[in-house]
């Protein structure tokens, strides 16, 4: 294989596998690569470039109409088609299936069920990463923004998800906000806003040092 092609082919795994943004997962790639280990860094930082600059026109789009958006008549439906989905396709997921096509190799499911004790619930999204696609590395909870997001009962939902498929940590998110929640415990009603590990505001996705916690 050329260098360029193994070139081309690298940069396409960087924009679209989350995997390939942690430098180790490298040697999991689904071809065999002999790139110089400084073109390979070099490749996930230009990555990691064009997703910060992708990130600022999204942030850029949400200031601009804040106050549509924080209506309470903009949905949570409205919300995760302009924004939630598009801020996971910048992180390098491939929400809407554009490139992992195969239903059983996917590594972002929406809507995902879930049992939890006697009743079946549905994640708004679950990820996971190749070539593992049935193991869930963490759950998303959307809401609209109108909501207060720190509200106890969407923290202890969204620990619910982590907790019954045994993942460390699932993101409660309404984009104007973003928040990691502790799943590792078994989650009680009560004191569920403690559960918070991190928060984030979206004027934080400027910032590129902490888009990078996040990235």
């Amino acid at each position: 294989m050329k260098l360029s092609k193994e070139i081309d082919l690298l940069l396409n795994y960087c924009r679209t596998s989350f995997a390939a943004k942690n430098l180790l997962s490298l040697i999991s790639l689904p071809f065999s690569l002999s790139l110089p280990l400084f073109l390979t860094e070099y490749l996930i930082i230009m990555a990691f470039q064009e997703s910060f600059h992708s990130i600022k026109t999204l942030l850029d789009d949400f200031k601009s109409n804040e106050k549509h958006y924080l209506n309470p008549n903009y949905s949570e439906a409205d919300v995760r088609n302009d924004f939630i989905n598009k801020f996971f396709i910048v992180l390098g997921w491939d929400v809407r299936h554009e490139t992992q096509k195969n239903p059983y190799e996917q590594e972002v499911r929406v809507e995902k069920p879930l049992q939890i004790a006697k009743a079946q619930k549905r994640a708004d999204y679950s990820f996971s990463l190749a070539p593992n696609y049935r193991t869930v590395k963490f759950f998303v909870e959307a809401k609209k923004p109108a909501h207060d997001l720190s509200s106890k009962d969407y923290y202890f939902q969204t620990a619910r998800y982590g907790w019954n498929a045994h993942t460390p940590i699932a993101v409660l998110t309404d984009f104007e906000e973003l928040h990691i929640v502790d799943c590792r415990f078994k989650p009680n009603i009560d004191d569920a806003v403690t559960y918070k590990i991190k928060q984030f505001h979206y004027s934080d996705y400027a910032d590129k040092d902490k888009f990078a916690e996040i990235y």
